[in-house]
């Protein structure tokens, strides 16, 4: 489903007006279910009030689907994190990309650590020694509410927020642990990506004729079945 001349989306592109969309449903949810993937205009009871931000295109990697990200917040506070690490430079390097084949979140450095530390003292839970793996683990015992957990919201092009639940940032290990699912990644050769855990329970509109990416929040578990 990449940009590129040889996938399926590019191949029938006019017959399905080079559009297609996706749910994720909750890869931790029981029982498991499918999630939604549609080629071409989405039904009508997918048809709903949508946030859009256009989708910018890196000559370098083709296949990929880049966003512009303008601000990251953690808990509605905006971080010092200087725009050029978001940007494409003219070698193709850096950039936002949203992709599915990608599992946890990925940050370009020093953005990363700017996010981490802010994660890290937005909580009144108390940190624990991180797990393999993870860079930050909160222990979670006795929690009432997820709204104890840091948010983070990205803010794209044309002011558009995406706000993932504290559930798309979280996931749980043994012990009562809950544990930051992002890393770091060179800056140099590396780029940032929205990958599938962010993305689930969003309901994700590629528009590749107008070069738009649309998005609303829906529990894709239930919401087009």
């Amino acid at each position: 489903m990449g940009r590129g001349p040889i996938s399926f989306v590019s191949q029938v592109g006019a017959a399905v007006g080079r559009k297609f969309s996706y749910c994720l449903v909750d890869f931790f949810r029981k029982p498991s279910l499918n999630s939604v993937l549609v080629a071409g205009d989405p039904p009508l009871t997918m048809r709903v009030p949508l946030q859009s931000t256009p989708l910018l295109t890196n000559p370098f990697r083709r296949s990929l689907y880049y966003v512009n990200v303008q601000e990251v917040r953690v808990n509605g506070v905006a971080l010092f994190i200087p725009s050029d690490l978001w940007k494409l430079d003219e070698m193709g390097n850096g950039g936002t990309v949203v992709d599915t084949g990608t599992t946890f979140s990925v940050f370009v450095e020093p953005a990363y650590q700017r996010i981490l530390s802010a994660m890290s003292t937005s909580s009144p839970l108390p940190k624990v020694e991180p797990v393999e793996g993870f860079d930050l683990c909160f222990n979670s015992t006795g929690l009432k509410s997820l709204t104890d957990l840091p948010n983070l919201s990205i803010v794209f092009q044309k002011n558009v927020v995406f706000a993932p639940p504290a559930t798309n940032i979280f996931v749980d290990m043994p012990g009562s642990l809950k544990c930051l699912a992002m890393r770091g990644a060179n800056r140099v050769f590396g780029f940032s990506v929205l990958g599938n855990l962010i993305q689930q329970n969003f309901l994700m509109q590629f528009d590749l004729q107008n070069s738009m990416l649309s998005f609303t929040s829906v529990d894709c578990s239930d919401a087009f079945r």
